[in-house]
């Protein structure tokens, strides 16, 4: 990208949805492919993600990575299974999950979902082989995520800009144009939020309500109404099979 521009970053970024798309097939297995189609299509249905597929933002990376994660996982558990510790897929999973935890700060809940699922899922031998997986994939991710972490802490003394940056860094919040930061991200103060009971309501009801009826703007940075249309109904579907979990998820 340092030779090229913005058109061969466009390039990459459009490569990276075509990669998105052999992750779910993979994830599905070779038994499963309708599976695989199926999420991949629910999936490619957001707007956030289709408009975005030729475009030059950090959305469709984070996915990958995530889903690639999801995908060492899962040889993780197999190879573990089968009675071999898998140090290899741990290490893979580890620094895929850095990866992702490296693009945003809004997919850190990744790390201990994941490392608590291992802890749960993987076979145990007196403690030993589970926790050391742990410990490998926990390692991983952090080596990768740390050179942000450092980054943040000598430009701005916060760790985690610009979350809590007034409290940790002792800036006064005058001093900082949040309300330009915030609106830049599409940011939201709940403290205006929560003073009324419409308020709350828009709140509570914008997952489905702002990609139908929200500006074109805001309508192309949101999930689309297909997770909202399904999301009721997942919690009463009976999935037969692990990988029609981990696909669909």
């Amino acid at each position: 990208l340092a030779l090229g521009g913005e058109g061969l970053a466009r390039l990459l970024s459009w490569g990276i949805g075509l990669l998105i798309l052999c992750a779910f097939l993979a994830l599905a297995g070779p038994k499963n492919r309708r599976t695989g189609w199926l999420a991949a299509v629910l999936f490619f249905s957001t707007p956030l993600v289709f408009v975005g597929w030729g475009e030059t933002g950090i959305d469709n990376g984070t996915a990958l990575f995530a889903l690639v994660t999801l995908l060492a996982a899962r040889r993780l558990l197999e190879t573990a299974n089968r009675g071999a510790l898998g140090v290899p897929w741990a290490v893979l999973c580890g620094i895929m999950s850095g990866l992702t935890l490296g693009c945003k700060y809004t997919v850190w809940g990744l790390g201990p979902v994941l490392c608590f699922c291992l802890w749960k899922f993987l076979p145990d031998a007196e403690g030993r082989s589970r926790a050391k997986v742990c410990i490998i994939v926990a390692g991983s991710a952090v080596a990768l995520v740390l050179p942000w972490v450092i980054k943040n802490f000598i430009f701005y003394s916060n760790p985690i800009f610009p979350f809590f940056h007034d409290g940790i860094a002792g800036v006064s919040a005058s001093a900082v144009r949040w309300k330009m930061l915030k609106n830049d991200a599409w940011g939201l103060e709940l403290g205006q939020a929560w003073t009324s009971p419409e308020g709350v309501w828009g709140w509570l009801t914008a997952f489905w309500r702002l990609p139908l009826s929200g500006p074109a703007s805001v309508r192309a940075s949101f999930a689309g109404p297909l997770y909202g249309l399904f999301l009721p109904f997942l919690g009463l579907w009976k999935w037969r099979r692990t990988e029609d979990r981990l696909a669909v998820a």
